[in-house]
């Protein structure tokens, strides 16, 4: 039976589905595509969802199709929201150790939102890849 609104949050990282308990039933054609059986160690596996059942909060993978949800769940309500909640940064840090180089010094600079980067300080969230040994 389709009757129960789902909340269905698009996040940064993943698909968000409440509740997520009245969800996994409707959900089984995709969340069995997530679970394998290891014949090595003979234990079952899931990957690409976990039921939260303190919250009553399904996450699966954010690859999911929105339209595939919709028709499994039918009734569905849209939520986006792209930032997780996170603490405020805090600007001030002690250097225990001195960066070995200025690559690590602006890696610094760029978390810390100073020098050059003054433009994160307002940043709610921010991705940076580097090579190992840079900060």
């Amino acid at each position: 039976m389709k009757s129960a609104a789902f909340t269905v949050t698009i996040r940064a990282t993943s698909i968000t589905i409440s509740p997520g308990n009245a969800s996994v039933e409707l959900l089984h054609p995709l969340l069995s595509l997530f679970e394998y059986d290891d014949e090595f160690t003979e234990e079952s596996h899931i990957l690409g969802y976990m039921l939260d059942t303190d919250t009553d909060i399904l996450y699966i993978h954010k690859g999911v199709e929105l339209s595939y949800l919709q028709r499994l769940l039918g009734n569905v309500i849209f939520v986006k929201d792209e930032y997780d909640k996170c603490d405020p940064m805090r600007f001030e840090y002690e250097e225990i150790i001195s960066p070995r180089n200025e690559d690590q010094q602006d890696v610094i600079d760029f978390i810390a939102g100073t020098k050059g980067h003054i433009q994160n300080i307002d940043a709610r969230q921010l991705f940076l890849v580097k090579q190992p040994g840079f900060g």
